[in-house]
């Protein structure tokens, strides 16, 4: 696994490999040579065995939910994460809240590292036990104990969830424009938006949304400048809710999801999400028309009332 260009460090100084080591090699072959291809007793022969399923059938972008486990360690080796690959490097994220892990790449590995930490310490003559993923390969669950008389430096790992293409790269970039709009740090502002959708029509339309300290104060549809009723209210979010939004649509696994961002504040300017593309009337649509920073001295815009 490569962070920034670097190789991402494991336990005891020891560094990802990309391919077989000859050591691997030579021992596998001389396993094989005893007790045949088809031994599943041989840890090297099921670990280099996975390792090909996952190189042939593993998606190149993917994000791994995995829990790390060990002995006496300080509280931030043993927690939730999300691992995210793609084509722009490798993330780990605490699983709770999306917020990201700085420099933890060696305690959570991807899914190489999970391969290259089971070989390093079979090799070293520990005891690890490992699960594989029958269709993918990859390890759902690894159990290592580098030295089998010492107390409390066992450690492991369980991986929860593998999730690849489309929705991988949307959550990525959803994670980037929300960081993005957050360092913006824009707290009052206006938001004029509308929403589309096959619902009541208290649930559409234009509106205008005040936000002050970054909570909702004031909602009004636009074209009669009549105030929103509390129950509607939840319909038209503020940015973080658009952005909560984006993220629920990924989480359900929307089959279309476009979204477009504002390229300087980071804010989703579209929106459009069809749930299930054999269905008909559950489509949702936003339109951000405009943000005025009321904080910087922004006028608000009226509500057009009576018009």
């Amino acid at each position: 696994m490569t962070t920034g260009g670097r190789r991402a460090q494991f336990p005891f100084g020891m560094t990802a490999r990309p391919s077989f080591t000859p050591l691997a090699v030579l021992l596998l072959a001389v396993a094989c040579s005893l007790s045949g291809p088809g031994d599943e007793g041989d840890p090297l022969a099921r670990l280099e065995a996975s390792r090909a399923k996952w190189v042939a059938n593993g998606p190149s972008e993917y994000e791994l939910a995995m829990r790390r486990s060990c002995g006496e360690c300080l509280p931030e080796g043993a927690l939730a994460v999300v691992v995210s690959v793609s084509s722009g490097g490798t993330t780990v994220s605490l699983a709770q809240n999306g917020e990201r892990i700085e420099n933890q790449s060696g305690l959570y590995p991807d899914v190489d590292g999970l391969f290259e930490l089971i070989e390093i310490h079979i090799l070293a003559g520990a005891d690890v036990e490992a699960e594989y993923d029958g269709d993918l390969g990859f390890p759902r669950s690894v159990s290592i104990d580098p030295v089998p008389d010492a107390v409390d430096d066992e450690f492991g790992y369980v991986v929860d969830d593998l999730a690849a293409g489309r929705l991988v790269a949307l959550r990525a970039e959803l994670r980037v424009r929300r960081e993005r709009w957050a360092g913006q740090r824009i707290l009052d502002y206006q938001l004029t938006l509308s929403r589309s959708c096959f619902c009541s029509p208290e649930g559409a339309g234009l509106v205008v949304l005040t936000v002050l300290e970054g909570e909702p104060a004031e909602w009004q549809y636009f074209l009669s400048g009549d105030p929103i009723a509390p129950e509607w209210r939840a319909f038209f979010p503020t940015v973080e809710g658009l952005f909560d939004f984006v993220e629920d649509a990924i989480d359900r696994g929307a089959e279309s999801i476009e979204v477009r961002y504002d390229e300087d504040l980071g804010l989703p300017t579209t929106i459009r999400v069809d749930y299930r593309l054999a269905a008909v009337d559950e489509e949702i649509a936003y339109e951000v028309e405009k943000l005025l920073d009321l904080g910087r001295g922004a006028e608000p815009t009226p509500a057009r009332k009576g018009e």
